[in-house]
C-alpha cells in the first residue's frame, strides 16, 4: 500500500516546508457576524461511528453561529499525504488539516501559529502528553494543536495462542518468536504486522522493535546518525527469524493500513498491533460483528525487548493553514471539539479508538467498560517519538515519511544474509535527510 495520486509528500518538501516560516497566526478574533465556512480535511476513522459523531459535532458548532458551515472532508489514510501536498502546493483549500505524526514539522511554513489556542486549551484541560505535543510544537512555535492519538496494543486470539500454552499471549518479543512458532505449527495461522508503506501501521510496529533491541536512528543530539549498531542488527535478525519461521505472514510486504483489519476479520491472522477498532468492530451490533473474534480476543499493551519496552502512537494534530480566510473561526472550532464533554462524546462513539492527547479523559467510562480496552489506554505510558532519543525535527520527519525504518525491516526479512549491508544502506538514507539544512 504505497501513496497514490498527486505529488508525493517528499517531492514538495523543499517548496512548502523549507525557508523562513510564514508569520500568519490563527489568533484573529473570529468574525462570526459575517458568516463563512470552515473546510476540515482529515483521514477516515477505522470506526465509522466516530466519523458520524465528528460530523455531528461540526454541525453542532456551526449551528451555534448563524450563517456558518463546517465541511468535513475525509479521505483514506494513504491518500491524505498526497492531498495535503497538493493543497500546500496550491496554497489554497482546507482551512484546517488533520496531520499525522510529525507532519507539522514538514509543513512548517504552511501552518499558522496556534500557540495562544494551545495555551487556552491546556489551561482548561491540563497539559498534553510530551510525546504527542512534540509533533505539534515546531522549534519554539506551535504549528498545530495536539488533537488525538490512536492507542495501540497487541490484539490476539486466546483460542489460537492457547494451543501454544499462551492463552494470555506473550510479554516479550523473544517469546513472540518462540511461542509464535509453536502456535503457527498448531494452528497454521500466523501473526500479521504491516511491512508495506502503511503510513500508520508500518512505523507504529517497527520503530518499537528497533528500540526494543537497542537500536536508534540518531544520538541524543538529534543529528548524529546511529542506526548502524549491534542493537539494530539484533532487531533485524529477530524480524528475519519471525519471517523465516512462518510466524509473520508473508503477505505483509504489500499491506496498507487496512490490510491487517481485513485479515483479522477474515480469521487469517492470530495477532496484530492495532488501535482498538480492530476489536470493537467485532462486537455485537458493530460493523463487523463476529462472535468468535469478540469472545476470543485479548490485548497486551507493549511487548518488552532486551533493551526497551516502548510504543509509537499514531497521533493526530490539527493545523490551521496560513491561507485560511477564517483562522479565528478554525481555532474556535478546534477549541469547541476539545471541550471535555464534547470530546468525551467522540471518544464514546469511537469506543476509545481516538483518545484525548493528555490525561484529561483517562478516567473515561469507555476504559472501564471493557478490560480489553484498558490495555489500549495504558499504551501511551510507553510512548516514544520518531527520531528518539533526539528531539523531534524535520530530518526525522522526512525519514519517517520516506519509510526508511519500515523498508529496512522489509528488506531484512527478505535477505537475512545481507543484514549488515541493509543497515548500512538505511543509515546512508538517514544521513541524506540529517545532512540537509533544518
Amino acid at each position: 500500500g504505497g501513496l497514490v495520486g498527486g505529488p508525493s509528500l517528499l517531492q514538495i518538501l523543499a517548496a512548502c516546508g523549507g525557508g523562513t516560516p510564514s508569520q500568519p497566526n490563527a489568533e484573529a478574533t473570529p468574525n462570526f457576524a459575517k458568516g463563512g465556512e470552515i473546510h476540515y480535511l482529515a483521514s477516515q476513522s477505522f470506526v465509522p461511528q466516530a466519523d458520524t459523531k465528528l460530523q455531528e459535532l461540526l454541525s453542532r458548532w456551526a449551528g451555534q453561529h448563524s450563517g456558518w458551515k463546517a465541511v468535513l472532508d475525509l479521505v483514506g489514510l494513504s491518500d491524505l499525504q498526497p492531498k495535503i501536498s497538493a493543497t500546500v502546493q496550491a496554497q489554497a483549500g482546507a482551512d484546517l488539516i488533520g496531520m499525522n505524526f510529525n507532519w507539522p514539522w514538514l509543513y512548517e511554513s504552511a501552518c499558522a501559529d496556534v500557540g495562544a489556542a494551545v495555551e487556552r486549551i491546556q489551561k482548561k484541560n491540563g497539559k498534553f502528553y510530551d510525546a504527542i505535543a512534540s509533533y505539534a510544537k515546531v522549534k519554539d512555535t506551535w504549528r498545530a494543536i495536539p488533537f488525538t492519538y490512536v492507542a495501540n496494543a497487541w490484539i490476539f486470539r486466546k483460542d489460537l495462542w492457547g494451543q501454544a500454552g499462551k492463552p494470555n499471549f506473550v510479554s516479550t518479543y523473544d517469546e513472540l518468536l518462540q511461542y509464535g512458532k509453536q502456535m503457527v505449527q498448531a494452528t497454521k495461522i500466523p501473526i500479521g504486522v504491516a511491512l508495506g508503506h502503511a503510513p500508520g501501521d508500518g512505523p507504529t510496529a517497527w520503530y518499537p522493535v528497533l528500540w526494543a533491541f537497542g537500536g536508534q536512528e540518531v544520538q541524543k543530539d538529534g543529528k548524529t546518525v546511529a542506526l548502524d549498531s549491534d542493537g539494530t542488527r539484533k532487531a533485524l535478525e529477530w524480524a528475519a527469524q519471525m519471517w523465516n519461521g512462518g510466524v509473520e505472514s508473508h503477505t505483509t510486504l504489500s499491506w496498507d493500513d487496512s490490510a491487517n483489519n481485513r485479515a483479522w476479520a477474515a480469521h487469517q491472522i492470530s495477532a496484530t498491533l492495532n488501535g482498538s477498532s480492530i476489536y470493537t468492530n467485532s462486537l455485537p451490533g458493530r460493523s463487523q460483528a463476529d462472535a468468535t473474534l469478540s469472545q476470543s480476543s485479548g490485548a497486551v499493551t507493549a511487548l518488552k525487548g532486551p533493551k526497551a519496552q516502548s510504543n509509537l502512537q499514531s497521533t493526530g494534530t490539527l493545523a490551521v493553514m496560513k491561507w485560511s480566510k477564517n483562522p479565528g473561526a478554525a481555532t474556535d472550532l478546534v477549541e469547541y471539539l476539545m471541550q471535555k464533554d464534547v470530546y468525551a462524546e467522540w471518544m464514546t462513539a469511537g469506543a476509545g479508538y481516538n483518545s484525548y492527547p493528555g490525561p484529561l479523559l483517562d478516567d473515561h467510562q469507555v476504559w472501564k467498560s471493557d478490560p480489553i480496552l484498558k490495555s489500549f489506554n495504558d499504551a501511551v505510558k510507553y510512548s516514544r517519538w520518531v527520531g528518539w532519543p533526539g528531539p523531534p525535527n524535520k530530518a526525522s520527519s522526512r525519514a519517517e515519511a520516506a519509510f526508511v525504518v519500515t523498508d529496512m525491516f522489509a528488506k531484512g526479512v527478505q535477505n537475512p544474509n545481507n543484514i549488515k549491508g541493509i543497515i548500512k544502506e538505511a543509515a546512508q538514507g538517514l544521513e541524506s535527510y540529517y545532512s540537509r539544512p533544518a
